[in-house]
C-alpha cells in the first residue's frame, strides 16, 4: 500500500516537472515571437507592389555619454595642467535628428505606406510602356551595357524626379484615385503632401523615419549584408530585395539605386518639426540612400543628397502613400 502510494507520488512530481518546462519552453518562444516586429502589409496594388504600413513616430534628439579615459602619471602636461593634457572624462555628443546640431525631433503624425522595395524595370514598363534603365536585358534598351541575365527584378534607373512623379500619377489613374502632382510637380489635392489620397513620393523625413525604424547611428546593420555598394555590387544595379531588411520589412533602403524624395533641397530648419515636407520652391530636389558605386561613408540615415529634378543618373525610387 505504502510502496504504491509513494509510487503514486513520485509519478505526481515528474508530472508536474514537465509540465511546467514545457509551458515555461511555450512563454517563452510566444514572447519571443511578440518581441519580432510586426511587419502590415497593405492589399498588393495593380502591380503586385508590397506596400509597408509605417506608424507615426518621431526620430532625433541628442545623445550624449561619458567617455572615461586613463591619464599616464608620467605624462608631464597631465601633471603640470590635466586641462591641457590627458582628461580622464570627456562628454561626447551626437545628434539624430535635423537641425544644426542634430538635436531637434522630428514627428510625424500620420502613418502611411511605402513600398517595400525600390520600383522595379518589370512595374516601370507596365505603367509607362518603356524601360529607361541602363542595366537592361532589353535588346531595344541601352544595347551597350545590356544584362546577361533577366534584369525585369532590378530596381529602375536613369529617371528623373519628374520621370517618378509621372509615374506616380500613372498609377494612381490606374486604380482610380486622385493624383499627387501636376504636371510641373505642384502638390494638388490636399494643403501639403500628406493630404493627398494617391501614390507619391516619401518625404524626406518620412525615408529617414522609415530607414532608421527605431534604430540609431549610421546604418541599421552591417553593410555588406543590407546594401549593394562599390565593394559587392560589381558596378552594377541587382535584383530587389535580395539583401536583408530593416525591421520595418523594407530593402534597399542603402545602395542599389539612389531614390528620389518628394522635397526641394534646402538647408533643415531648427528647431522640432511636425510632418516637414521641405520648401515651396527650389532648384534641387532630395534623394536619399546613395547607390551602387559608392564607398562606405555615403551610406549613412542621415546623409543628404540632391540633384536637379530633371537629372536621371543612377537615381531610382520607391513610392509611397499616406494611410488614409
Amino acid at each position: 500500500m505504502c510502496k504504491n502510494c509513494l509510487a503514486i507520488w513520485w509519478a505526481l512530481i515528474i508530472s508536474v516537472l514537465v509540465t511546467g518546462c514545457y509551458n515555461r519552453h511555450s512563454n517563452n518562444k510566444t514572447s519571443d515571437q511578440s518581441a519580432s516586429p510586426q511587419i502590415k502589409l497593405a492589399a498588393p496594388n495593380a502591380l503586385g507592389m508590397d506596400m509597408v504600413k509605417i506608424p507615426a513616430g518621431s526620430f532625433g534628439g541628442r545623445e550624449c555619454k561619458i567617455i572615461t579615459r586613463v591619464c599616464p602619471k608620467d605624462d608631464p602636461t597631465t601633471i603640470i595642467n590635466e586641462a591641457i593634457g590627458c582628461s580622464p572624462k570627456k562628454e561626447k555628443c551626437e545628434g539624430w535628428g535635423w537641425g544644426k546640431d542634430g538635436s531637434a525631433i522630428v514627428t510625424l503624425t500620420r502613418p502611411f505606406y511605402l513600398s517595400k522595395t525600390e520600383v522595379t524595370q518589370k512595374q516601370y514598363t507596365k505603367v509607362m510602356g518603356t524601360n529607361p534603365s541602363a542595366f537592361s536585358s532589353d535588346p531595344e534598351t541601352h544595347p551597350s551595357t545590356r544584362l546577361a541575365y533577366n534584369s525585369e527584378n532590378n530596381p529602375v534607373e536613369t529617371v528623373s524626379w519628374f520621370d517618378a512623379i509621372t509615374f506616380a500619377n500613372a498609377l494612381s489613374e490606374k486604380e482610380g484615385v486622385p493624383k499627387c502632382y501636376s504636371e510641373k510637380g505642384a502638390v494638388i489635392g490636399g494643403k501639403t503632401v500628406y493630404d493627398c489620397i494617391g501614390y507619391r513620393l516619401p518625404t524626406e523625413a518620412e525615408w529617414e523615419y522609415a530607414v532608421r525604424a527605431g534604430t540609431k547611428g549610421h546604418r541599421y546593420g552591417k553593410l555588406k549584408k543590407i546594401a549593394w555598394y562599390w565593394r559587392n555590387s560589381d558596378m552594377k544595379t541587382h535584383p530587389v530585395g535580395t539583401k536583408q531588411p530593416n525591421s520595418f520589412g523594407l530593402y534597399d533602403m542603402f545602395g542599389n539605386v539612389a531614390e528620389w524624395c518628394h522635397d526641394w533641397h534646402a538647408p533643415y530648419p531648427l528647431g522640432p518639426q511636425t510632418d516637414p515636407s521641405g520648401p515651396s520652391t527650389g532648384v534641387d530636389r532630395v534623394n536619399r540612400g546613395a547607390d551602387y558605386r559608392r564607398d562606405k561613408n555615403w551610406y549613412r540615415a542621415q546623409l543628404r543628397h540632391k540633384g536637379f529634378p530633371s537629372d536621371t543618373y543612377v537615381f531610382g525610387f520607391r513610392l509611397a502613400r499616406t494611410a488614409h
